[in-house]
């Protein structure tokens, strides 16, 4: 095992001496085909979910093909079938691209994620609840700042879970990237067996570097998750607390009740309070002790605070109410 390491770790990890090999080599394959992937699906994942037929039943045909086909047989196809044709080598820009095996190893591992990815944000849009669209059309978002400012942030973020199990399948797909003689970590593996013929200890230090990458990656995205997903756990109520029989927040004493400049600038009398339609700018998951307002300009989740609930102010005590 020592000898081993001791002979193939830089293989292993980065170059074999003239080329880029190993972990660094999965990693290229990774990103390279995520980035190009993610890209691709926010348009096409918008128009999976569109109306229109014309518009929908082409990437619904898109995401089936390469869904229900294997991720091997696809790069063979990519690697050799779509270079046998006569076409594309008559072509000298695609016969330069098809005759690199890392052009094709990257179309195809992109083709691939790029469709999973789309049903994924897809999924995450048919999921949205009505009542977030319903607010932002009534502040005037319509069309494409509809989908750029309400609808794909949203999306995106409730996904993450769902793209991560994505982002860690591809990284073990990219293990059948050696067939195209990319010189990735099974790769190294395979020619440090081929030498040594140490078989366990070779495919072990491939199974232990995979094993590590992908720790690494489920921390990162909990990580994410903890940051963009706030919005869906338990609303931060700050300095206020619940009243036992009542649907009424009372404020903690030594805490002061603060407003924004808009709310104090529509301070009404405390018996028209039931009258009032809930303002935005005072929502309860954007309230941090300590601080001189409510943070609504800093807020994660305007949309989804703006239609579940919010603060009404009152010149005597918080009221709560349903927007």
């Amino acid at each position: 095992m020592i000898e081993l390491l001791q002979e193939y770790w830089r293989a292993f990890l980065y170059t074999d001496g003239t080329h880029i090999t190993g972990l660094a080599m999965t990693m290229w394959l990774l990103s390279a085909s995520l980035l190009i992937g993610f890209v691709v699906s926010i348009p096409l994942s918008i128009a999976r979910v569109s109306r229109r037929l014309w518009v929908r039943w082409p990437v619904q045909f898109y995401t089936y093909l390469f869904r229900g086909t294997p991720l091997y047989i696809q790069l063979l196809i990519c690697y050799t079938g779509i270079y046998s044709l006569e076409v594309v080598r008559g072509q000298p820009l695609l016969d330069s691209f098809f005759r690199d095996a890392m052009n094709c190893t990257i179309l195809a591992f992109a083709l691939n994620t790029c469709a999973y990815t789309t049903e994924i944000f897809a999924g995450a849009i048919r999921s949205m609840h009505h009542g977030e669209v319903e607010a932002a059309r009534a502040y005037g978002l319509r069309g494409w700042k509809l989908y750029a400012y309400i609808i794909m942030p949203s999306a995106l973020r409730r996904s993450l879970p769902y793209y991560s199990n994505e982002v860690i399948l591809m990284l073990h797909s990219t293990t059948v990237a050696f067939t195209a003689t990319v010189p990735d970590i099974l790769k190294v593996a395979r020619d440090a067996n081929s030498a040594t013929f140490l078989t366990f200890q070779s495919f072990g230090t491939a199974a232990i570097i995979y094993l590590c990458v992908t720790f690494a990656l489920v921390g990162l995205f909990r990580l994410a998750e903890r940051r963009w997903l706030a919005f869906l756990g338990p609303h931060t109520l700050g300095p206020f607390m619940h009243h036992k029989t009542h649907d009424i927040l009372a404020p903690v004493p030594g805490f002061a009740a603060r407003s924004t400049a808009s709310t104090s600038a529509r301070a009404v009398p405390a018996r028209s309070i039931s009258r009032l339609r809930c303002m935005p700018t005072s929502c309860p998951a954007c309230w941090w002790p300590g601080t001189s307002s409510n943070a609504w300009a800093n807020c994660r989740a305007r949309a989804a605070c703006a239609t579940r609930s919010c603060w009404c102010p009152s010149p005597t005590r918080w009221v709560w109410s349903r927007c």
